[in-house]
């Protein structure tokens, strides 16, 4: 396990400064429009991250591109549902 991670340990960093740095800029606006246009970045920046890392270090296949495009849509689809007020909670 500690062998995996180490291996791995450039891909978590570059994804987790993606990340970080996505939502701080979410943060940082409160228009709605310029919110979703951040997600839609970091999403895609999410599946081209993915799929490079899987070419240059594992197998890649439709079904793995297909998991990081679907992942993906399921969050932007969670982000926006929230955003939009949830269930009126």
């Amino acid at each position: 396990m500690r062998k995996k991670i180490h291996n791995h340990f450039a891909y978590y960093i570059v994804l987790s400064a993606i990340l970080f740095l996505g939502f701080f800029a979410i943060q940082k606006t409160s228009n709605l429009e310029d919110r979703m246009l951040f997600i839609s970045i970091i999403t895609f920046c999410y599946v081209l991250f993915g799929i490079i890392h899987h070419l240059l270090n594992h197998k890649f296949n439709a079904k793995i591109m297909l998991e990081y495009v679907l992942i993906g849509c399921l969050g932007i689809s969670l982000i926006f549902f929230i955003l939009k007020g949830g269930l009126g909670i």
